[in-house]
């Protein structure tokens, strides 16, 4: 008890005597610490500026869980436009770039905050026609037909924007994957008079691929937007006697559809799913 009653009055005396310096070596970096806590972002949902146990009433907490719980935004639409293509075959020779047409149908999940960004999946439906009538360097008239069905699953990146109350902007690119099936039809007129037809051709193409798009929706309801694909698909056409190649370059998509499975709501002690 000597030592301890001795040890207690030396540090007495030292804090009588440094009391200024302990506060300014000790006290004030602790008060450094407990305040730089008090800045740090506030939890998710809420604002920097709401950021005050004052103000975490049940009707903010509401709110914010309300937020929180717009994880999933699914969306469909269908769209038409115009696609390209390039066709070569090399015995005649021909290389040509020529139009078609692209419908597509899409099932599109976003995962993210509403106005905010996330990540999405997508599943389409591409239904994509090319025709060609072009002559090559011999003076021979080329008439081919192409028909592509194809199914393709997407991944991406999205930014949503609240543009006010009732609209929503969207932007963002996806890469995919997927399959399908291709026709080829065609008709020779050689120069000198004779015509040759050949067989339909069917096929498999894998098809790869990335897009951008941008969509405005209005009231959470209906939208419409614009998307480009790149393909780049590359396709082997065997004619028996010779080959040619197709290779499905780009498509602009016009769109129109809606949204659809509104608010995912998990019921919480400030939110009710009734």
């Amino acid at each position: 008890m000597h030592w301890l009653l001795n040890l207690k009055l030396k540090t007495r005396n030292y804090l009588n005597q440094n009391s200024f310096s302990c506060f300014k070596q000790r006290v004030i970096p602790l008060l450094g610490i407990i305040l730089s806590f008090c800045w740090l972002d506030p939890p998710t949902g809420f604002s920097q500026s709401s950021y005050n146990p004052r103000l975490y009433t049940p009707q903010r907490l509401a709110q914010s869980s309300l937020k929180l719980q717009r994880a999933k935004q699914e969306r469909f639409w269908l769209g038409s436009g115009e696609a390209t293509a390039n066709y070569i075959e090399q015995d005649f020779p021909l290389d040509q770039d020529f139009t078609g047409i692209s419908w597509e149908y899409t099932e599109q999940l976003y995962h993210g905050r509403d106005g905010s960004g996330g990540w999405l999946t997508s599943w389409s439906l591409l239904d994509t026609r090319f025709e060609l009538n072009a002559a090559d360097t011999f003076g021979n008239q080329h008439q081919l037909q192409t028909h592509l069905l194809a199914g393709v699953w997407g991944l991406g990146l999205t930014r949503q924007l609240k543009m006010s109350n009732d609209y929503l902007l969207m932007f963002g690119a996806d890469i995919y994957l997927g399959i399908g099936l291709i026709q080829f039809s065609k008709k020779l007129n050689y120069s000198y008079g004779r015509v040759e037809n050949f067989s339909e051709k069917y096929g498999f193409d894998v098809v790869t691929g990335w897009d951008s798009f941008i969509l405005l929706e209005y009231d959470e309801s209906w939208l419409f937007g614009w998307k480009r694909s790149f393909y780049r698909n590359k396709v082997t056409i065997d004619y028996d006697d010779f080959q040619a190649y197709l290779t499905h370059i780009s498509s602009t998509i016009f769109f129109i559809g809606r949204r659809f499975g509104q608010v995912s709501c998990v019921p919480t002690a400030y939110v009710s799913c009734d």
